[in-house]
């Protein structure tokens, strides 16, 4: 579109297009042996995790053994057209109704106004509601992650994928609440202070289901 011979100075087709004049003396640096590598590897991983973004898959790669920091990994990501696939927010709002039945139990207020409207209150052991904050992340990532993302053929495929999911959540998934480290990673540091506090052997086997 710039004509460098034309009848315009440089600068004023610049200016009509809305363009830097350092546009015109830029060339594209090709990217470098290592860099190739480092984009073939996250091309493979973001083909198994999609839900990556790059800190997350920064902080795969650094475990891959690259010192690498988030800001090239975003840049590489960007050059190679990926981004994560993941929930976007209020992607749906609640009816109408359901604000009013929020309000109904907002005006409940204490336990007598409760069991005045026959409400029976549920009492459950202290410190249970951080039970289904972790049981609800972990079906969020469930979703998100696995379900979402594939199309099951039947019953027996959609077991044997989510089987094959919750292996890589404990195994291999990064996750950021414990430093871009796995459960097993977190659950082996621990299990050692956990059986010497008890007296038991420290190198005696945990969990079965964590197996």
């Amino acid at each position: 579109m710039i004509e460098r011979q034309g009848p315009l100075l440089l600068s004023r087709q610049c200016e009509l297009l809305g363009l830097g004049r350092a546009a015109l003396y830029y060339r594209a640096v090709k990217p470098g042996a290592y860099e190739l590598e480092l984009m073939a590897l996250i091309d493979r991983q973001y083909l198994q995790t999609p839900f990556y973004g790059s800190r997350r898959m920064a902080a795969w790669l650094q475990a891959q053994g690259h010192a690498v920091n988030r800001k090239r990994v975003q840049r590489l990501m960007q050059r190679m057209g990926l981004a994560a696939i993941y929930q976007r927010p209020r992607t749906s709002r609640p009816a109408p109704s359901i604000g009013s039945i929020r309000t109904f139990y907002a005006g409940l207020g204490s336990s007598g106004s409760a069991s005045a409207h026959g409400v029976a209150i549920s009492m459950d052991v202290r410190g249970r509601f951080a039970d289904n904050i972790f049981v609800e992340r972990l079906w969020r990532s469930l979703k998100y992650e696995e379900v979402y993302l594939k199309a099951y053929e039947n019953v027996a495929e959609a077991r044997q994928d989510i089987t094959a999911y919750f292996e890589f959540y404990n195994y291999q998934r990064l996750h950021q609440a414990l430093a871009y480290r796995t459960p097993r990673q977190v659950f082996d540091e621990a299990a050692p202070l956990v059986s010497s506090a008890r007296g038991e052997n420290a190198g005696a086997c945990p969990i079965r289901s964590a197996q």
